[in-house]
């Protein structure tokens, strides 16, 4: 049968078979008129609309393959978890993962190099990626907008979990917090999940979100008032991309405690890294914080793209997925010039990573993402 027989417990993980991404296994199980069969629960009929919201020549184009694919060769022991690790914990997104206290995983220095990851092998597999034609990667940067809300229109607030580490992460908010009213802006907002659980946790908290994504914004408002939250939440539609010190009219500037990008910058041109680090300055009152997380340079989902059969490297280091959304993956040293540049100091800056290690299939894989701190003098 086209339909893999551990169906129904993967859509409750992820939001397609093979994981995270539509791919070759949605595709023919889509096609293999199992549709009855998959309905029958809530996930399954999720599923069903979401590849139902593809054109059929879309589908035709999905080559992602479904777990395990092995793409890193870093064996080192030390940094191995458990046998018999899940393959839901091994297509984990960094999105949704904390840094303390999970198994495998291991906070590096500024300029540590990964573990798990095999550098040279890394960078050999990055060299052959395929890059897009000049005409799809404008019509991507174009489209970027109408893409994230095709999203959203899809996934609703669905697809991403609530990031409830972040207190932990980022102590600075409750010890702030502690002190009395506190102001955070999040570039960026999403559907919310990581401006509510804050808000949530932190009652002294209040917080702007805007995104560029009106679906996603309204989907945003539906749950603050429904979770009790929208007197302390307040929302806007902006396109971080345009947005200046000049044109911002959402908040006073040099009014905030924290600003918080999460996951948003990898979404956008390289070319527009450092207005937007020069806009989230002026948000921050002197002695704020930036509250940064991100993809790292040769995370696993890089070596992907990497992989694939159809082109899909816009430039150096960022790629397109078959959505039309799009992935940078980072080093510390870029972030480091990235924020300086815009008059902030670094206070955290470093990879952190979770390897997993399945020893039954001799399978090691990394995921990796970058946490950072940078604040505004004064």
């Amino acid at each position: 049968s086209a339909l893999p027989e551990d169906w129904a417990a993967r859509l409750v993980s992820w939001p397609y078979l093979g994981g995270y991404l539509p791919g070759a296994v949605d595709a023919a199980a889509y096609e293999a008129s199992i549709h009855e069969v998959v309905a029958q629960t809530e996930e399954g009929a999720r599923w069903l609309r979401h590849i139902e919201s593809f054109s059929r020549s879309e589908r035709r184009r999905w080559t992602h393959s479904p777990l395990p694919l092995v793409v890193l060769l870093g064996h080192d022991a030390t940094a191995s978890a458990s046998t018999g690790v899940s393959a839901t914990e091994e297509l984990q997104d960094p999105q949704h993962m904390g840094a303390g206290g999970g198994s495998g995983e291991q906070c590096l220095s500024n300029n540590s190099p990964a573990r798990g990851v095999d550098w040279v092998e890394a960078e050999k597999i990055a060299k052959n990626s395929k890059k897009l034609p000049e005409f799809w990667v404008k019509k991507y940067e174009k489209d970027a907008v109408r893409n994230w809300d095709k999203f959203y229109r899809r996934n609703t607030s669905n697809f991403f979990k609530d990031r409830h580490y972040l207190g932990n992460e980022f102590q600075e908010i409750p010890r702030r917090c502690a002190a009395g009213s506190t102001t955070i802006v999040e570039l960026g907002c999403g559907v919310g999940n990581a401006l509510l659980p804050l808000l949530a946790a932190h009652e002294p908290l209040s917080g702007l979100g805007v995104d560029c994504s009106e679906i996603a914004v309204k989907l945003l408002a539906e749950r603050a008032e429904q979770e009790g939250l929208a007197a302390r939440c307040f929302v806007d539609v902006c396109d971080i991309v345009a947005a200046t010190p000049e044109n911002w009219k959402f908040c006073p500037l040099g009014q905030a405690d924290f600003v918080l990008i999460m996951f948003v910058l990898s979404a956008i041109s390289p070319d527009k890294f450092a207005p937007i680090a020069a806009l989230s300055r002026a948000l921050l009152k002197p002695g704020g914080i930036l509250l940064f997380r991100d993809y790292g340079r040769y995370d696993l989902a890089q070596l992907r793209f990497c992989q694939q059969r159809q082109a899909s490297e816009i430039s150096p280091n960022f790629y397109v997925r078959n959505d039309g959304t799009r992935a940078y993956y980072f080093t510390t040293d870029e972030l480091r010039e990235i924020f300086h540049d815009a008059g902030l100091e670094e206070v955290q800056n470093e990879y952190q990573e979770r390897v997993i290690t399945n020893r039954k299939r001799e399978v090691t894989m990394s995921r990796r993402w970058i946490q950072a701190k940078f604040r505004r003098p004064g």
